[in-house]
């Protein structure tokens, strides 16, 4: 009884043996296929980089002399106008200061007047002979001396004038305060900007570093989106207004500075603002175009076999441009045929590829494998 069992279990576990071998290694691997369809449209070729805004003409308001801020008429965001009055500095000793050059000038004046009359005279005497040689070169000395001292007497008089209209600081041009870097009070200096203005913030530019490998690509007038973090489902749009030829070397890399200029009509963007650009260096519409990882699918030697196909060798086809030349692997999803078709390849960016039939093959709605998977 005991060796009937025996061999009973025996024939069991080689029953579940086989049935395992057979579901590892004997059903047949179905063979997934993942492809798309050749379709017409936009392809767009882009050098993406990153830049700041900034006003496109800016200007600084600076002080022509040292001072106290006495009032101050001007704030931030605010539309100022031509010679608009913005500031005054405290003018007390300006004042001073005029009113004893102007008593100067005053009184070097009538001294002119008078040596220039009493020189006249003892020309006129001396040439009668009533006059001395001697008398006459002394009224030409004092003349002269009363002359000099005029002069210079007008001279402080405008400096002093200058000085105190000085104290009063205008808008050089129209446009919006942008910054403002005095309190009342304060004591300026020649060096730094009270205000700076923007003449129009309506129009901005990018300030966007290009690599020498890529600055090539870049032609003035070519189009432009970007987007900034404020408003990230956002693109924006301007154009490439200059191509700097002073070189920027950062990290051993040449990079050129291409301005962009951008138009703020909604007054959504402010200077300072990171923008990602893209700088569209071709664009072409309603072609046939594919993506990029149908030109890496590559089938294996069993997958060749299955189909009955022979690797493609383009060195044997006549009269084709191979540096433009690939190969898509086309699948007839109703008769399981898989082709290797040769095809010319045109603009392409980071996601797709046009390609050119060599043939006039109908190609757009065909299927092309990008990849494969297998399962049991």
């Amino acid at each position: 009884m005991k060796k009937k069992n025996f061999i009973w279990i025996i024939f069991i576990v080689l029953i579940v043996g086989i049935a395992v071998i057979y579901f590892l290694f004997g059903k047949e691997k179905k063979v997934s296929f993942n492809t798309v369809r050749i379709e017409k449209g936009e392809i767009t070729k882009t050098i993406s980089t990153t830049g700041n805004l900034k006003y496109s003409k800016s200007i600084g308001v600076y002080s022509k002399i040292s001072g106290i801020v006495k009032k101050i008429f001007a704030d931030y965001n605010q539309r100022v106008r031509a010679n608009q009055l913005l500031a005054t500095l405290d003018s007390t000793s300006l004042l001073l200061s005029l009113e004893e050059a102007k008593q100067n000038l005053l009184i070097a004046s009538n001294t002119f007047l008078y040596t220039s009359k009493e020189y006249t005279d003892t020309i006129k005497l001396y040439e009668s002979g009533y006059k001395s040689e001697k008398e006459y070169l002394d009224a030409k000395k004092e003349f002269e001396t009363s002359e000099l001292n005029y002069k210079t007497a007008l001279i402080q008089f405008e400096q002093s004038k200058l000085n105190y209209n000085y104290s009063s600081i205008f808008s050089p041009v129209s446009g919006i305060v942008v910054a403002r870097n005095i309190e009342e009070g304060t004591n300026v200096s020649t060096t730094t900007p009270l205000f700076i203005l923007a003449e129009n913030p309506e129009k901005l530019e990018i300030e966007a570093l290009i690599d020498e490998t890529e600055i090539g690509n870049i032609k003035i007038g070519q189009k432009v989106e970007f987007s900034v973090g404020a408003y990230p489902d956002l693109k924006f749009g301007g154009k490439v207004k200059q191509i700097r030829l002073q070189p920027q070397t950062i990290k051993n890399v040449v990079n050129y500075t291409v301005v962009i200029e951008v138009d703020n009509k909604e007054n959504k963007l402010f200077s300072g603002m990171t923008a990602s650009v893209d700088i569209i260096v071709e664009s072409r519409q309603n072609v046939l175009k594919v993506p990029i990882t149908a030109f890496r699918f590559q089938p294996d030697k069993n997958l060749l076999k299955k189909y009955n196909v022979k690797p493609p060798n383009l060195k044997n086809t006549q009269r084709l441009d191979f540096e433009n030349t690939r190969i898509l692997w086309f699948y007839d999803r109703k008769n399981e045929k898989l082709t290797p078709t040769p095809v010319k390849v045109g603009l392409s960016n980071s996601r797709y590829v046009e390609i050119i039939p060599i043939k006039e093959d109908a190609l757009e709605g065909k299927e092309v494998m990008t990849y494969l998977s297998s399962q049991k």
